[in-house]
């Protein structure tokens, strides 16, 4: 799956993006066509924040539909056996909760990992 420009992005919103913790975001920071951004600090981005009006956040978001796109048509790939993603490894792939995925700990993905429809706890779409 191709991620085009949002690869750099930890974090990539459309409306807003609101951190109340001391999160440490490892990666850019996008949000189109939204501008508010609260929360940091205390919240750390280590990467680049992009904000509307910004033509590479304006990019990134558009292919993050584009990307969405292309993981909802996948099918559902591997069903997770719990909404609870936190110690998981999981490898390259599409991924499935049964409900909103949580992570109450650490997850690592050794590569990229899209989740599909159904494991995201946002809007349907991007």
């Amino acid at each position: 799956m191709l991620l085009g420009t949002t690869a750099s992005y930890g974090v990539l919103a459309g409306s807003t993006v609101t951190n109340t913790n001391d999160t440490v975001i490892n990666g850019d920071l996008g949000l189109y066509p939204g501008t508010s951004v609260t929360g940091f600090p205390p919240g750390i981005v280590n990467g680049v924040t992009r904000v509307a009006p910004n033509a590479a956040a304006a990019q990134a978001k558009s292919d993050l539909v584009v990307a969405y796109d292309d993981a909802a048509g996948r099918g559902p790939g591997t069903v997770l056996a719990s909404s609870e993603i936190g110690g998981l490894t999981l490898a390259p792939g599409v991924y499935t909760a049964r409900r909103s995925s949580n992570s109450p700990g650490r997850s690592h993905s050794t590569a990229r990992t899209t989740p599909t429809p159904s494991s995201s706890s946002e809007s349907p779409r991007p």
